[in-house]
Protein backbone atom coordinates (compact mmCIF):
# COMPACT_ATOMS: atom_id res chain seq x y z
CA UNK A 1 0.00 0.00 0.00
CA UNK A 2 1.56 3.29 -0.94
CA UNK A 3 2.74 5.52 1.96
CA UNK A 4 0.55 8.60 2.89
CA UNK A 5 1.36 11.87 1.63
CA UNK A 6 1.74 14.40 4.77
CA UNK A 7 0.41 18.47 4.46
CA UNK A 8 4.14 19.67 4.54
CA UNK A 9 4.94 17.35 1.54
CA UNK A 10 2.19 18.99 -0.19
CA UNK A 11 3.44 22.43 0.46
CA UNK A 12 7.23 21.83 -0.03
CA UNK A 13 6.30 19.83 -3.43
CA UNK A 14 3.81 22.86 -4.84
CA UNK A 15 7.31 25.44 -3.12
CA UNK A 16 9.39 23.68 -5.64
CA UNK A 17 7.48 23.67 -8.65
CA UNK A 18 6.65 26.91 -8.82
CA UNK A 19 10.06 28.10 -8.01
CA UNK A 20 11.34 26.08 -11.19
CA UNK A 21 8.55 27.70 -13.12
CA UNK A 22 10.19 31.70 -12.15
CA UNK A 23 13.56 30.56 -13.00
CA UNK A 24 11.84 28.76 -16.56
CA UNK A 25 9.63 31.91 -17.07
CA UNK A 26 12.88 34.12 -16.42
CA UNK A 27 15.23 32.31 -18.64
CA UNK A 28 12.23 32.89 -21.62
CA UNK A 29 12.38 36.50 -20.50
CA UNK A 30 15.90 36.73 -20.90
CA UNK A 31 16.32 35.05 -24.16
CA UNK A 32 13.37 36.60 -26.01
CA UNK A 33 13.83 40.29 -24.27
CA UNK A 34 10.92 40.22 -22.76
CA UNK A 35 9.78 42.75 -19.69
CA UNK A 36 7.05 43.02 -17.69
CA UNK A 37 5.54 45.28 -15.01
CA UNK A 38 9.10 47.38 -15.69
CA UNK A 39 11.13 44.12 -15.38
CA UNK A 40 13.20 42.79 -17.71
CA UNK A 41 14.38 39.13 -18.71
CA UNK A 42 17.52 39.65 -16.49
CA UNK A 43 15.60 40.62 -13.39
CA UNK A 44 13.05 37.89 -13.55
CA UNK A 45 16.02 35.73 -13.83
CA UNK A 46 17.80 36.79 -11.35
CA UNK A 47 14.63 36.69 -8.56
CA UNK A 48 13.70 33.14 -10.68
CA UNK A 49 17.66 31.90 -9.52
CA UNK A 50 17.20 33.62 -5.89
CA UNK A 51 13.82 31.53 -5.20
CA UNK A 52 15.29 28.50 -6.51
CA UNK A 53 18.64 29.05 -3.91
CA UNK A 54 16.22 29.30 -1.13
CA UNK A 55 14.18 26.22 -2.30
CA UNK A 56 17.46 24.19 -2.17
CA UNK A 57 18.07 25.91 0.96
CA UNK A 58 14.58 24.28 2.70
CA UNK A 59 14.91 21.11 0.80
CA UNK A 60 18.21 20.23 3.34
CA UNK A 61 16.69 21.01 6.21
CA UNK A 62 13.72 19.00 5.20
CA UNK A 63 13.33 15.76 6.79
CA UNK A 64 12.59 12.64 4.27
CA UNK A 65 9.43 10.47 4.51
CA UNK A 66 8.94 7.58 5.05
CA UNK A 67 9.91 4.67 2.95
CA UNK A 68 8.46 1.43 2.61
CA UNK A 69 9.37 -1.58 5.06
CA UNK A 70 10.58 -3.75 2.48
CA UNK A 71 12.24 -6.46 5.31
CA UNK A 72 8.42 -7.27 5.77
CA UNK A 73 7.68 -8.08 2.09
CA UNK A 74 10.95 -9.77 1.58
CA UNK A 75 12.51 -11.15 4.52
CA UNK A 76 15.63 -11.82 2.97
CA UNK A 77 16.57 -8.39 2.77
CA UNK A 78 16.86 -8.13 6.30
CA UNK A 79 20.36 -8.99 6.49
CA UNK A 80 22.87 -7.68 3.37
CA UNK A 81 24.88 -10.60 3.75
CA UNK A 82 23.15 -14.01 2.77
CA UNK A 83 21.97 -14.72 -0.63
CA UNK A 84 18.62 -13.70 -2.01
CA UNK A 85 16.58 -16.69 -2.38
CA UNK A 86 14.22 -16.81 -5.44
CA UNK A 87 10.70 -18.07 -4.30
CA UNK A 88 7.45 -17.99 -5.54
CA UNK A 89 5.06 -15.47 -5.36
CA UNK A 90 1.56 -16.80 -4.34
CA UNK A 91 0.14 -15.31 -7.32
CA UNK A 92 2.62 -17.68 -10.17
CA UNK A 93 1.77 -20.77 -7.88
CA UNK A 94 -2.14 -19.94 -7.96
CA UNK A 95 -1.60 -19.54 -11.98
CA UNK A 96 0.24 -22.86 -12.40
CA UNK A 97 -2.49 -24.88 -10.31
CA UNK A 98 -4.79 -23.14 -12.63
CA UNK A 99 -3.07 -23.99 -15.54
CA UNK A 100 -2.72 -27.53 -14.31
CA UNK A 101 -6.64 -27.47 -13.65
CA UNK A 102 -7.46 -26.31 -16.72
CA UNK A 103 -5.54 -28.83 -18.40
CA UNK A 104 -6.95 -31.30 -16.89
CA UNK A 105 -10.36 -30.03 -17.51
CA UNK A 106 -9.44 -30.12 -21.35
CA UNK A 107 -8.26 -33.42 -20.88
CA UNK A 108 -11.35 -34.50 -19.63
CA UNK A 109 -13.68 -32.52 -21.95
CA UNK A 110 -11.56 -34.68 -24.82
CA UNK A 111 -11.78 -37.37 -23.17
CA UNK A 112 -15.86 -37.19 -23.19
CA UNK A 113 -16.38 -36.63 -26.32
CA UNK A 114 -14.03 -39.27 -27.23
CA UNK A 115 -11.56 -37.02 -29.52
CA UNK A 116 -8.67 -39.71 -29.13
CA UNK A 117 -5.50 -39.50 -31.30
CA UNK A 118 -7.16 -41.90 -34.04
CA UNK A 119 -10.13 -40.02 -33.94
CA UNK A 120 -7.89 -37.01 -35.01
CA UNK A 121 -5.93 -39.61 -37.22
CA UNK A 122 -9.18 -40.08 -38.99
CA UNK A 123 -10.41 -36.71 -39.27
CA UNK A 124 -6.59 -35.76 -40.84
CA UNK A 125 -7.19 -38.47 -43.28
CA UNK A 126 -10.81 -37.73 -44.28
CA UNK A 127 -9.39 -33.78 -44.68
CA UNK A 128 -6.70 -35.21 -47.35
CA UNK A 129 -9.54 -37.35 -49.19
CA UNK A 130 -11.61 -34.42 -49.14
CA UNK A 131 -8.73 -32.39 -50.44
CA UNK A 132 -7.83 -35.04 -53.46
CA UNK A 133 -11.92 -35.51 -54.20
CA UNK A 134 -11.74 -31.52 -54.79
CA UNK A 135 -8.80 -31.89 -56.66
CA UNK A 136 -9.88 -34.61 -58.94
CA UNK A 137 -13.72 -32.79 -59.06
CA UNK A 138 -11.33 -29.36 -60.41
CA UNK A 139 -9.62 -31.81 -62.93
CA UNK A 140 -13.30 -33.00 -64.33
CA UNK A 141 -14.24 -29.60 -64.31
CA UNK A 142 -11.92 -28.78 -66.72
CA UNK A 143 -11.68 -31.67 -68.56
CA UNK A 144 -15.59 -31.00 -68.83
CA UNK A 145 -15.24 -27.15 -69.85
CA UNK A 146 -12.70 -28.26 -72.56
CA UNK A 147 -14.81 -31.14 -73.70
CA UNK A 148 -17.57 -28.03 -74.03
CA UNK A 149 -15.15 -26.25 -75.94
CA UNK A 150 -14.26 -28.94 -78.83
CA UNK A 151 -18.13 -29.60 -78.77
CA UNK A 152 -18.71 -25.98 -79.38
CA UNK A 153 -16.17 -26.14 -81.76
CA UNK A 154 -17.84 -28.91 -83.68
CA UNK A 155 -20.81 -27.49 -83.81
CA UNK A 156 -19.10 -23.93 -85.32
CA UNK A 157 -17.78 -26.36 -88.04
CA UNK A 158 -21.09 -28.12 -88.54
CA UNK A 159 -23.15 -24.74 -89.26
CA UNK A 160 -20.17 -23.80 -91.73
CA UNK A 161 -20.69 -27.00 -93.60
CA UNK A 162 -23.94 -26.74 -93.57
CA UNK A 163 -23.33 -22.87 -94.95
CA UNK A 164 -21.17 -24.51 -97.51
CA UNK A 165 -23.27 -27.30 -98.71
CA UNK A 166 -26.34 -24.78 -98.99
CA UNK A 167 -24.33 -22.78 -101.25
CA UNK A 168 -22.88 -25.65 -103.39
CA UNK A 169 -26.72 -26.48 -103.60
CA UNK A 170 -28.07 -23.24 -105.09
CA UNK A 171 -24.63 -23.14 -107.05
CA UNK A 172 -25.86 -26.62 -108.32
CA UNK A 173 -29.46 -25.52 -109.05
CA UNK A 174 -28.28 -22.74 -110.80
CA UNK A 175 -26.05 -24.90 -112.88
CA UNK A 176 -29.03 -27.33 -113.98
CA UNK A 177 -31.31 -23.96 -114.86
CA UNK A 178 -28.42 -23.10 -117.20
CA UNK A 179 -28.10 -26.59 -117.90
CA UNK A 180 -31.95 -26.48 -118.85
CA UNK A 181 -31.92 -22.94 -120.71
CA UNK A 182 -29.18 -24.23 -123.26
CA UNK A 183 -30.86 -27.10 -123.70
CA UNK A 184 -33.70 -25.41 -124.64
CA UNK A 185 -31.75 -22.90 -126.83
CA UNK A 186 -30.05 -26.12 -128.67
CA UNK A 187 -33.82 -27.08 -129.18
CA UNK A 188 -34.78 -23.92 -130.42
CA UNK A 189 -31.69 -23.66 -132.65
CA UNK A 190 -32.69 -27.54 -133.95
CA UNK A 191 -36.61 -26.25 -134.77
CA UNK A 192 -35.22 -23.31 -136.24
CA UNK A 193 -32.71 -25.55 -138.80
CA UNK A 194 -35.25 -27.82 -139.95
CA UNK A 195 -37.82 -24.68 -140.26
CA UNK A 196 -34.99 -23.08 -142.44
CA UNK A 197 -34.88 -26.21 -144.62
CA UNK A 198 -38.32 -26.38 -144.78
CA UNK A 199 -38.30 -22.64 -146.03
CA UNK A 200 -35.58 -23.20 -148.39
CA UNK A 201 -37.72 -25.93 -150.22
CA UNK A 202 -41.41 -24.06 -150.29
CA UNK A 203 -38.66 -21.35 -152.00
CA UNK A 204 -37.71 -23.84 -154.46
CA UNK A 205 -41.12 -24.96 -155.50
CA UNK A 206 -42.22 -21.21 -155.56
CA UNK A 207 -39.43 -20.44 -157.98
CA UNK A 208 -40.57 -23.38 -160.01
CA UNK A 209 -43.92 -22.47 -159.93
CA UNK A 210 -42.93 -18.98 -161.06
CA UNK A 211 -40.65 -20.08 -164.35
CA UNK A 212 -43.60 -22.78 -165.16
CA UNK A 213 -46.36 -19.27 -165.17
CA UNK A 214 -43.67 -17.57 -166.76
CA UNK A 215 -43.21 -20.19 -169.92
CA UNK A 216 -46.99 -20.33 -170.32
CA UNK A 217 -47.04 -16.56 -170.17
CA UNK A 218 -44.56 -16.24 -172.39
CA UNK A 219 -46.07 -18.77 -174.99
CA UNK A 220 -49.08 -16.69 -174.40
CA UNK A 221 -47.55 -13.91 -175.66
CA UNK A 222 -45.99 -15.73 -178.88
CA UNK A 223 -48.91 -16.75 -179.82
CA UNK A 224 -50.39 -13.21 -179.67
CA UNK A 225 -47.39 -11.61 -181.46
CA UNK A 226 -48.08 -13.98 -184.60
CA UNK A 227 -49.44 -11.89 -187.54
CA UNK A 228 -53.71 -12.53 -188.08
CA UNK A 229 -55.11 -14.88 -190.44
CA UNK A 230 -57.16 -13.08 -193.25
Amino acid sequence: MAAKATKKDVILNMVYSLGAAVVIIGALFKINHYSILGLDGSTILAIGLGVEALIFVIFAFDTPSGQYDWEKAYPELADGNEPVKARKSKAIIETGDAEVSLSNKLDKMLADAKLDTSLMTRLRDGIENFNHSVTDINKTVDASRATQAYGDQLALAANHMESLNALYQVQLDSGKKQVELNQKFVNEMQKSAAGSEQFLKEMNKLTSNVNSLNQVYGGMLSAMRSPNIK
